[in-house]
């Protein structure tokens, strides 16, 4: 497997894992319940939601490689490790925010705030970008569509899934684990790339 497959497994797989998180999927079950949605409602507000916080982290992240690119460009040789030390950056973010995170923080329910804090922008995407850089500009654009594509697709499966009363048992699942395990996926992944 070379490095760039192993980039687009960790895209879709922290993609994956960030959307399974109750903070994105809890909101749209429990707004959904609350106005008596219907089931093409609910599935068209997860629909919104994952596309806005899909588009919101690739808008970032985009940005960034962009406008590192723009005014850093002397030092764009060491983009690759500059990636990789996000990455570990990143991954400690995570793993500080899980320890930092309360578990009641999970269970809040005004509505106005949590539907902003679903869309909010994945920082997971941004080492990875940046990573993909060396390699060409087509292959940006896989991971980017790869990362939209399976935020989008996750976000909808656990809503239906909700929908048949397994959210129950999901919710119980906290954040702050989903945060261990992307951080501790991106420094492997981090390490991986910097030894190999």
């Amino acid at each position: 497997m070379n490095a760039f497959s192993l980039l687009i497994i960790t895209v879709a797989l922290l993609s994956a894992i960030h959307m399974l998180a109750p903070d994105h999927w809890l909101p749209v079950i429990l707004i959904s319940r609350r106005e008596k949605f219907t089931r093409r409602r609910r599935l068209g507000l997860s629909l919104m939601l994952s596309s806005v916080h899909a588009g919101t982290s690739i808008i970032l992240a985009v940005g960034i490689v962009f406008l590192s690119l723009l005014f850093l460009h002397q030092f764009s040789v060491y983009l690759k490790d500059a990636g990789i030390v996000l990455m570990f950056a990143v991954g400690v973010y995570f793993i500080l925010n899980g320890v930092t995170e309360k578990p009641d923080e999970a269970s809040f329910v005004k509505y106005s705030f949590i539907l902003g804090v679903s869309a909010s922008p994945d920082l997971s995407l941004l080492p990875l970008l940046i990573e993909a850089q060396a390699y060409p500009f087509s292959y940006s654009e896989l991971m980017i569509a790869v990362f939209a594509f399976v935020s989008i697709i996750v976000l909808l499966i656990s809503v239906i899934v909700a929908d048949f009363g397994i959210g129950r048992s999901l919710q119980k699942l906290e954040p702050r684990y989903m945060d261990y395990v992307m951080g501790a996926i991106l420094i492997g992944i981090g390490s991986f790339l910097f030894f190999f």
